[in-house]
Order: C-alpha cells, then structure tokens, then sequence
C-alpha cells in the first residue's frame, strides 16, 4: 500500500476527494488531510507520503513551497497539484519542480483522478520492481564478486583488449572506475603450498583472503579493489587521488596493515610488489604483465639478480647493456654474466630480447602506435633490426603478426 497525502484549504474538496475515492480498492491509503502547508510538512518530517496532492493557494505555506520541501527530502515524491489558477506562471513553477499534473478545480473530475491515481500505483509498482531487481543484481555481484574479479583479471592478462569501452563497462560493474588512476600491485602469498595444505582448498583460501583483505580496506577507508589471479596471486588497485606523496604513505599504510593482519592473527605472511600508477585500460594491463615477468622472472634467492631483473623491467623503453646493469649493481661484468646465466637459466642478451619481445607483442596486439614507434619505445634505433629480432623470436614479421591478429579478430567478430 502507498500513502497518500491530501492537503487543502478548501474543506468540501478533501471532503469530497476522501469520500468519493476508494483508496483501498486502489491499493493506497489515505494517511493523512491537512488545511495548510505549515501542517503536512510537519507530518511529512515523520511519515513522508509517496504521493501527495494539495492546493497552491493556502495560509502559512503555499502548494508550490510545500512541494518543493518535500521533493528535497523525497525526489520520487508523485505530485498532482490542485489550482483555481490557471495562470501560466503557476503551472512553469510546477513544471520546475518535476510535478506530474496540475489540475484545475473547476475542471476536477472524480473519475479521471481516480484514473491518475491508476497510473501513479503502476508508476510506483514499477519502480518497486526496478529497485528490487537492482538490489538482486547488487547481491548477485557482490556474492560473485571475488570470482568475477578473477576472470576479468586473468582476461586482461592474458587476451587483448580490443575495446577499451567494455572494458571499462566490466570494470566498472567490479569497482574500478573509468578514467581513474590506480597504483597496480602485486599481492604474494608466502610459502603458498604450506597455506594451502592448511586451508585444503583453493577456493576457500581465495575466499578467506579475498573478504580479510575487503575487510582491511574498508577500515582503512581506502578506494581500493582487490582481486585473486592465480594461485599465490592477487592483484590490489589502488585509487591516486591526491599528491604523490600522501599517496604512498597512504599505499604503505595500507600494505602494512594487511600484513600485520595475517601475519600475527593467522600465521600468513604476504609480500607486496608496487608498479606504477596506470589510467588507461592498456596501461593497467601492462603494468601488471610487467610485475608478472618480474615474479616469474625471480626464480632465484640472490637479491642481485632479482634487482637486476627489476632494472631490466623498468627499462625496457631504451637500450640496456650487461655492462650498463653490472655498473649498477657495482659487480664485475664477466662475474655478472656468469651469475645471471645461472640464476636465469639463459643468458642476459637473450633475457632481455624476450622481455622486449613480449612487451611488442603486447603492444601490436593492445594499441594503434605505428611499428617504428613501437620499435622507438622499446629502445631500437633501428626499425629494420626491430623486425628482424622480432621475425627471429616470433617467426613473423611484426606486420604479419599484426595483420594475423586483425584477421583472427575479425572472423571471431571482434572490432578493433
């Protein structure tokens, strides 16, 4: 049942408009009938009406001012007013104010209100009904949440992006706002196995880590998205909105508190990876391909090479030397090369080529930069010795990959 309000200074019409409509069969109540405006705001402030028709003419506060207090504090509020004006200055204020009918009185007539009346219960059945299914969908989402999460991370990862709008619309509907900036981090679950065999399940120490973490950041009032990738990783997605600064104290904050969670209330140790900040779709997904290769990348437990590997990542945009690496780790080249090879399992050359390799891959696959810029932004100064490295490690030229990957596209219907 809806509640309706009549107000009135004119008695013989709530009389007649209480009296000659059947409130019940219409399926509303009639809450309430008040002779000024000053007297159903008061009971407006206790018991809002959804629908209220009254006078424009009254003592104290006039129809249009009553109508204007009540739709503040209920925009959905269905208003008919009732006038022995028909000037057309009192029917733009009502239309201003969103009012769905101005009815003259000397034109009122029992059974088109009733009618009216009708047409308001579909109106507010259907917006029952909208809200209902919006509240079912909001719980379908937030329950599936962690799983959406997921594939939309491993999605992003591991095929292109070819259109940057549903992407978009996809992260959206999981937190991520559009055309937003977030820090890109890489969560690590320590000594993964031994968690695992405690917690007997995947899906359960998913779901475990998932809601602790959720938990940490909405106490740390912090916009952030976290999202499970594969086994022992996550990735969470921080929103930067304010100077850099008070960002990555607000990040190491965050972090800290996370660990010290899991660390003293359930034994967990968990070891964070920041990338950089990121907006754009493409640029999202490389940053965390790029904390990817760096995880894969640290296979060994010597601290040199693992910073040699980040250096590498970091600087994948221009030439890079052993020479230039060895220098910055302050060892000897020739150690520096033995040591890689045996930690990596190839060569330092080699290793970087695929790193390049993969990240014009990426790039020929995610965006519209011309070949000679991609070959530009990945340090080559030769185009020609760009398509020859990447014919070698690819078997194709980077045009026919490229050419290969439209086509694919297209058969499969995807636009680019």
């Amino acid at each position: 049942m809806y509640n309706v309000m009549l107000v009135d200074d004119d008695y013989p019409v709530l009389e007649f408009l209480s009296e000659m409509i059947d409130w019940d069969g219409l399926g509303l109540t009639l809450q309430s009938t008040h002779v000024n405006g000053m007297s159903a705001l008061k009971e407006a402030a206790e018991n809002m009406p959804d629908i209220l028709i009254t006078d424009i003419g009254m003592p104290k506060l006039n129809g249009i001012e009553l109508t204007k207090k009540l739709k503040e504090k209920n925009p959905a509020l269905l208003v008919t007013i009732l006038s022995c004006h028909s000037e057309f200055g009192f029917a733009q204020q009502a239309l201003k104010l969103n009012v769905q009918e101005y009815i003259l009185k000397d034109m009122l007539d029992v059974n088109e209100m009733i009618d009216l009346l009708r047409q308001f219960v579909d109106k507010l059945n259907n917006e029952k009904k909208n809200k209902i299914n919006q509240l079912k969908m909001a719980q379908t989402i937030e329950q599936n949440k962690g799983l959406m999460l997921e594939k939309f991370i491993n999605k992003t990862i591991n095929h292109p992006i070819h259109n940057k709008k549903d992407w978009q619309d996809e992260a959206y509907l999981l937190g991520l706002q559009p055309n937003q900036r977030y820090m890109v981090i890489l969560c690590l679950i320590n000594q993964y196995q031994s968690v695992l065999h405690y917690f007997q399940s995947t899906d359960l120490l998913n779901f475990f880590v998932q809601n602790v973490i959720a938990e940490v950041i909405e106490n740390e009032a912090v916009n952030a998205v976290h999202g499970q990738f594969e086994k022992e990783k996550s990735f969470l997605f921080v929103s930067l909105n304010m100077e850099e600064e008070v960002e990555i104290l607000k990040i190491k904050g965050l972090i800290k508190k996370i660990q010290i969670i899991f660390q003293d209330t359930f034994g967990i140790s968990f070891s964070f990876r920041k990338g950089n900040a990121a907006e754009k779709p493409i640029d999202i997904k490389l940053q965390m391909m790029k904390l990817i290769e760096f995880n894969v990348s640290k296979i060994c437990s010597n601290i040199e090479i693992e910073n040699a590997c980040k250096y590498i990542l970091d600087n994948l945009h221009r030439k890079i030397t052993l020479d230039e690496v060895a220098n910055y780790l302050h060892l000897n080249s020739s150690y520096f090369s033995r040591l890689f090879k045996k930690e990596i399992g190839e060569n330092f050359v080699k290793y970087v080529v695929k790193l390049k390799m993969n990240r014009a891959k990426d790039l020929l696959d995610q965006t519209n930069y011309t070949i000679l810029e991609i070959s530009e932004m990945l340090g080559y100064e030769n185009q020609s010795y760009f398509n020859k490295t990447f014919k070698s490690f690819e078997g194709l030229a980077p045009i026919e990959y490229r050419n290969g990957k439209i086509e694919w596209g297209n058969m499969n219907g995807v636009k680019r």
